[in-house]
């Protein structure tokens, strides 16, 4: 199946969580508008029990009285059971025991938790036959990840294929493994991690030369990551200045208002601001389309969005002549000031920034 058609389905389902959430409060709710119709976009017939088996039951000893929600068949056999919570139920790994349980005991490789707008697949990427404790891959339609719409496509019904769809789900699994080793290393690196990088450095290893070079070490690694991403912002600005490439200017196309008394009326955005956002986008580039961050500027602050939606802003800039700050969102939902001297200084807060925008996917 092509991932940009698939996209396009699955957007359609996050428009309306977004437009008509509110109205889905119950589990059965949620399966008839936004389950069913995501099984219908892997190209699954919801309408034939041969593909799409509600309340699958294995059968299988003590468990013939407990049922799994669904169960979607290819050629007469299962393939990725599922488990159903309603849209308000936030997910944790807590709802996996019925899974769990089913998996080990059927043919399956692939389960799948949702509650209709965050999809969790698993699979047995660790142990045969059971079911891993963490998922592979986790989608939001409502901020929906065009990479991670691409690493479901082997699932979909036309395209499945489990001689690919497996060993990409080990290197999911390892992939995300190794971007929490490399997050911790950067945010701390360990004695090990500072004697591999700093190898080159001539001497014996002393605990307090390791000591010494634990600062230096993760000093140089900010310097890189900033050096990268001031390259990345070039490459966007060398690119919107060439003909017939220029993205169109920030504007406001959401539905929602953003408060009254901010008018449009005498606002510009200065180059601090644009700076800022060029920045930011880059930062963000590295999870999402940059097409998607979006700028919307206010007499007495600049907010940074996902998807030009005034709901989902990533951060907010409050530039002035003799202070810079920057509202971050990237603890619950409450907005976290940081005080700065430039905007180079975002650079230093890229954990933040990209914890803010995964937020909002």
């Amino acid at each position: 199946m092509d991932a940009d058609h698939l996209y396009g389905q699955l957007a359609v389902i996050g428009e309306r969580i977004e437009s008509a959430g509110e109205q889905i409060t119950t589990e059965e709710a949620t399966k008839t508008s936004l389950v069913l119709p995501f099984f219908t976009a892997l190209g699954y017939d919801v309408f034939n029990p041969a593909e799409v088996v509600p309340e699958y039951d294995a059968g299988l000893g003590e468990m013939k009285d407990k049922k799994v929600d669904y169960a979607l068949h290819i050629g007469g056999r299962p393939v990725i059971i599922v488990e159903c919570k309603a849209l308000s139920v936030k997910l944790s790994n807590k709802h996996i025991n019925q899974l769990f349980d089913y998996f080990i005991r059927t043919e399956v490789k692939f389960a799948l938790l949702t509650n209709g707008d965050d999809y969790w697949l698993y699979s047995e990427t660790n142990k045969p036959n059971v079911m891993d404790e963490e998922p592979f891959l986790r989608l939001t339609l409502s901020g929906l990840s065009t990479r991670h719409v691409e690493e479901l496509t082997p699932l979909c019904k036309p395209t499945y294929d489990l001689k690919t769809a497996l060993p990409r789900a080990v290197e999911l699994r390892n992939l995300s493994f190794i971007r929490k080793a490399i997050k911790s290393q950067l945010a701390n690196p360990s004695d090990d991690f500072v004697k591999l990088i700093a190898s080159e450095v001539p001497g014996k290893f002393t605990a307090a030369k390791v000591e010494n070079l634990r600062g230096q070490v993760k000093s140089a690694l900010e310097e890189h990551l900033r050096s990268e991403g001031k390259k990345a912002v070039t490459q966007i600005l060398d690119t919107q200045t060439q003909p017939g490439t220029a993205e169109p200017a920030p504007t406001d196309t959401s539905i929602e208002a953003d408060e009254s008394e901010d008018d449009s009326d005498g606002i510009e955005t200065t180059p601090e601001e644009f700076e800022g956002y060029y920045i930011v986008k880059a930062i963000c580039a590295e999870v999402v389309l940059p097409a998607r961050i979006h700028l919307k500027d206010r007499k007495r602050y600049c907010k940074i969005l996902l998807d030009d939606r005034v709901q989902k802003p990533i951060c907010v800039f409050k530039f002035g002549s003799r202070r810079m700050s920057v509202d971050f969102y990237d603890q619950d939902s409450e907005s976290q000031t940081v005080e700065i001297s430039n905007t180079a200084e975002l650079y230093n807060h890229k954990d933040r920034i990209l914890a803010s925008l995964r937020r909002l996917l």
